[in-house]
């Protein structure tokens, strides 16, 4: 089977995303398929290294196309953007692409715009298109107060939802909460086009220790809360800094906050206001060298904006189950993360709405309880294994005739 598969980021670039749908890329070629990847680089300073065109890279090909830069800029001109991205793609990839014939098109969203480069591709092609939706716009957009709800930027953004679940064969959220909010939203849509399709990620062994990052960053004797990841207004990390004050008793313990984001610069700020010793915040990694880090922490943290009325499970906490880390987070109001994390892999605690106390308490009962760490870390990490890897999301993906019948 020929597939394409259609991603807004992919490595070398460092977002979970990139990393999953890489993986997701090797499993359809480790199961005997042909793959071909479309991908998007900004003319962002941090990218011009980064070459344009399609290459062959571990037995598929990438196509790069360069696009306005997207991250750091203010909501109007992201949302400028994304209205270009399928105008440009679109030409571009069909440069490459227009002697091919897909059997599947597999396309990772947002950003929904993408509807006009699939509704070409798919009439091209004559084949399903599998949508991995994994941000709910425009709800998420109205949850970050990009814009309001019934407006003219909503209205704009909720024809093109509607247009992009119709078109595709398959609708797949991240969770069953948010295959519930998108039945409630979407009435017109058939329940069996509605799947449920969880991130995912190749288990891998841990690398050797190549760097010892409690010497690079003075981490000796710590027990280490690591935070990965994205530092914007999805995430509110102003919470971390307020856990951090809250576990300020803990002599042994610090915060290591690696990662980038709009947020980073004022985050430091407050931290240094506030007078925080136990808190360090440091650059991105390369992946190889994020994957030795991990694997020298202790605790995995994630946090999710309270406003949000969507869900969400954070690619971070794959690379957290995959180095044995317990998890701690802090997510919105009836996120069904707290079911997977402390019923189904019984790895870690998940608390509601902003009782920080609460995620405090769980960070120092870990902290002082080496036992209970390593219990939950191994469930986590035979969970990632059983119910998580790429290898489970590509036999979820990949459903029997007929729907993806030729």
């Amino acid at each position: 089977m020929k597939t394409l598969i259609i991603s807004e980021t992919f490595p070398p670039i460092l977002r979970a995303s990139a990393r999953i749908m890489q993986d997701l890329a090797t499993a359809f070629v480790s199961n005997g398929h042909t793959v071909s990847v479309v991908t998007f680089i900004e003319n962002h300073e941090a990218y011009r290294h980064i070459t344009t065109g399609k290459m062959e890279e571990d037995g598929y090909d990438v196509i790069r196309i360069r696009i306005p830069k997207q991250r750091g800029v203010g909501y109007l001109r992201r949302g400028i953007t994304e209205e270009l991205i399928p105008y440009i793609a679109t030409r571009e990839s069909l440069k490459y692409l227009k002697d091919e014939k897909f059997d599947l098109i597999v396309v990772h969203a947002p950003p929904i715009s993408l509807f006009r480069m699939i509704k070409k591709l798919k009439k091209i092609n004559g084949c399903p298109v599998y949508l991995v939706l994994r941000d709910i716009n425009p709800q998420t957009g109205v949850d970050l107060g990009a814009y309001k709800k019934g407006g003219l930027l909503y209205r704009h953004f909720r024809s093109i939802e509607k247009k992009l679940y119709n078109i595709c064969d398959i609708v797949a959220p991240q969770s069953p909460a948010n295959r519930d909010f998108i039945l409630k939203h979407n009435p017109q849509l058939d329940p069996k086009k509605v799947a449920v399709l969880y991130n995912w990620k190749t288990p891998t062994e841990i690398p050797p220790a190549e760097i010892n990052f409690r010497d690079r960053f003075g981490l000796h004797g710590k027990i280490v809360c690591l935070y990965g990841g994205n530092m914007t207004s999805s995430q509110d990390l102003r919470e971390l800094l307020v856990t951090a004050e809250l576990c300020s008793d803990l002599d042994n313990t610090i915060f290591l906050v690696i990662g980038f984001g709009k947020e980073r610069k004022m985050l430091e700020q407050q931290a240094q206001q506030r007078g925080l010793t136990n808190l360090l915040f440091e650059d991105p990694l390369p992946l190889n060298q994020f994957n030795i880090l991990v694997s020298q922490c202790d605790i995995g943290l994630t946090y999710l904006n309270k406003n949000f009325t969507t869900h969400n499970f954070p690619g971070k906490l794959l690379y957290y189950m995959n180095a044995s880390l317990p998890i701690v987070a802090s997510v919105n109001e009836g996120n069904d993360m707290k079911q997977m994390i402390e019923d189904d892999a019984q790895c870690g605690f998940v608390h509601y709405g902003d009782n920080l106390e609460r995620v405090a308490e769980s960070i120092k009962m870990l902290a002082e309880d080496e036992g209970k760490r390593i219990t939950l870390g191994k469930n986590g990490r035979r969970y990632l294994e059983e119910e998580l890897s790429a290898q489970k999301a590509y036999e979820e993906l990949t459903p029997q005739p007929p729907l993806f019948a030729k």
